[in-house]
């Protein structure tokens, strides 16, 4: 693998892959899948779970310049939930799935952690 490598240990195997962040411009791994191999007493088949981080950007201004920046953890193709770092408002947002805010991390100039406000209640039952 040019762009990544692979893990085994066991039955198992998993597969990692590396690509360029769009922020930065820097390769960091983002892709995983992984493999158990199928078992023969009791028959099973073999059971493989992906999970990708996808990383985005937002352009916003007459400059286009980098506004937010933000990633979508996907685990077989399923959107988790979303995080967004807003640049102007020093601000991290964690989206539920269905894109409604759920946390908001308020940080001060210098970068630590200021304020964490819950923005929409937590469905805690199973």
């Amino acid at each position: 693998m040019d762009d990544g490598f692979s893990v085994t240990h066991g039955d198992m195997t998993s597969l990692l892959d590396a690509h360029t962040h769009p922020a930065h411009g820097e390769s960091s791994v983002l892709k995983m899948k992984t493999t158990i191999d199928a078992l023969q007493n009791p028959a099973r088949r073999s059971l493989t779970s992906r999970f990708d981080w996808r990383p985005f950007v937002k352009r916003g201004g007459a400059e286009r310049r980098i506004a937010e920046v933000g990633a979508r953890p996907r685990v077989n193709g399923v959107n988790v939930f979303t995080v967004t770092f807003d640049r102007v408002a020093r601000s991290d947002v964690i989206s539920a799935k269905s894109e409604d805010e759920t946390l908001r991390l308020l940080y001060m100039d210098s970068g630590e952690l200021r304020q964490i406000v819950q923005e929409a209640p937590v469905d805690t039952e199973p």
